[in-house]
């Protein structure tokens, strides 16, 4: 959570640190830019040595090098350094990043995997917001050094304690024999059609949230004529609350949906692996209904001009899309073998970005320059790709017999 809430602080400190430091739009974005970078850069590095070093030891340096970065943000006497320091809290973040999700899946009860993870996936939303607003605050009271000074020094309980439980037994599998150079694992994770298309189908999803979050603002003010005092309210309160409320009940809904088959494995009628495939075909079912229903209500609302029925539609639609958070997080992770987890992940968090959050607020912009309308309808077709890549991620998981038959062997 404070991570996100210091990515989020980002966007509060624009208007700041434009005036302090005389940078234009552009360079002012790149801070963002440039910390998203360095986070999907160090990814597959984590990743890799997942199998040489322990987890929580690989975390320890991470929030160490995301604490340090911290401290020279908050220390910046010029642009520049600000943005190689940004740079760097990418890299430290990386390593959270990367393994935080697998490990909760192995340490999360059977019959609770689905909520512990979604839980996990919300902070995501809500520190942004969070951030924004602190942000704001900050930059308008201490000042934007004293937002990552305080942040480093709200980070620091959380090194302490991974200091001190980094003896723990890796969590992640580990091969005895031999292990994988960083192209195989890469290659293991890409030849597995489930992983694949899950990725790709949340990766759409994230291309309409991270447009819509960047664009909504704008559109409410331009289109509806809204302040942007009030429009950056509405935006930050229809985004946040409904995503957890989504959140949340996605992840109940599948914990539902198992516990028949968390039983059936207790009881010893059914194997692991049978258990692993029920509950990606069963996350894979939820998240194609709940795209194909979000897409339809975000439409229905993005082609009419009253602004009551365009927010609740707005509404209701991000919260049965978060409904699909925890589920296709679970089907990603789960989808490969123990030993590929981490790298998994990094793929996952590097394809969501390139193909997602990355490209939709220039793809978007430039719709919405032509027809603002016509921009909110694009960026709700485009969830088109994720109904069809998640049909075939279902597709294949109903042809194997397991998740991990594309893993590659030991001895290749």
């Amino acid at each position: 959570m404070l991570m996100y809430i210091d990515s989020g602080s980002i966007a509060g400190l624009i208007p700041t640190l434009k005036d302090e430091l005389e940078i234009s739009d552009a360079e002012a974005g790149l801070l963002g830019t440039t910390y998203t970078l360095g986070l999907m850069v160090l990814n597959p590095v984590f990743g890799y040595f997942v199998q040489h070093v322990r987890v929580y030891s690989l975390m320890t340096i991470g929030i160490f090098i995301y604490v340090g970065s911290l401290v020279m943000a908050g220390i910046s006497v010029n642009y520049w350094m600000l943005l190689a320091a940004r740079f760097i809290t990418g890299i430290g973040e990386a390593s959270f990043e990367n393994l935080s999700g697998p490990i909760i899946v192995q340490k999360a009860p059977e019959a609770r995997k689905g909520l512990w993870l979604s839980l996990y996936y919300a902070c995501s939303p809500i520190g942004v917001a969070i951030g924004y607003f602190y942000g704001a605050v900050m930059g308008n009271s201490l000042g934007w050094h004293w937002n990552f000074l305080i942040g480093s020094i709200a980070i620091l309980p959380l090194l302490v304690l991974t200091v001190f439980i980094h003896k723990e037994p890796g969590l992640l599998g580990q091969k005895d024999s031999s292990t994988y150079s960083l192209s195989q694992q890469i290659l293991a994770v890409l030849k597995n059609p489930v992983f694949m298309f899950t990725t790709l189908g949340c990766a759409s999803v994230n291309f309409t949230g991270g447009g819509l979050g960047f664009w909504l603002v704008d559109y409410l003010n331009n289109y509806y004529g809204v302040s942007q005092s009030v429009a950056a309210g509405i935006s930050g309160a229809v985004i946040v609350i409904p995503g957890l409320i989504g959140v949340l009940l996605g992840s109940t809904i599948l914990d539902f949906r198992t516990r028949k088959d968390v039983k059936l494995k207790q009881q010893g009628l059914i194997s692991e692996t049978d258990l692993q495939r029920l509950r990606i075909q069963k996350s894979i079912q939820l998240c194609l209904v709940v795209v194909i229903i979000g897409m339809t209500i975000g439409l229905i609302g993005s082609v009419v001009t009253d602004l009551y029925v365009f927010l609740v539609c707005l509404a209701l639609s991000i919260a049965i899309l978060y409904m699909g958070v925890g589920p296709s997080g679970l089907t990603i992770i789960t989808s490969v073998s123990d030993h590929l987890k981490g790298q998994a992940n990094s793929i996952r968090f590097f394809l969501n970005n390139a193909l997602g959050s990355l490209i939709s607020p220039f793809l978007m912009g430039v719709i919405f320059e032509q027809n603002e309308q016509w921009g909110m309808i694009f960026g709700y077709m485009w969830l088109i790709f994720a109904v069809i890549s998640l049909y075939l991620a279902y597709y294949f998981s109903k042809l194997k017999k397991g998740p991990l038959e594309h893993e590659l062997k030991t001895e290749e």
